[in-house]
């Protein structure tokens, strides 16, 4: 996997902990700029599938908050 892959990766990992709909938006707007001038994203076959795997995630609900998983790992830690 290369760099950019890997940082592609991590910011879709960033973007599903976002709750707050202001900031999905401005997100949304700067993305749809930059398409305009860059043309159109293409995304590999498994960034495809890994998106659509994500996305049915969070629609049938198998997804965690960003505070149940600070409450696990703070709970994993104190056992070590």
């Amino acid at each position: 996997m290369t760099v950019v892959d890997l940082t592609r990766n991590k910011l879709i990992d960033k973007l599903l902990t976002i709750r707050n709909q202001k900031i999905l938006d401005t997100i949304t707007e700067y993305l749809d700029s930059v398409s305009k001038t860059t043309g159109p994203l293409e995304l590999s076959d498994f960034e495809r599938k890994t998106l659509e795997q994500s996305h049915l995630d969070y629609l049938t609900g198998k997804f965690k908050s960003h505070t149940e998983i600070d409450a696990e790992d703070k709970k994993w830690l104190s056992q070590k």
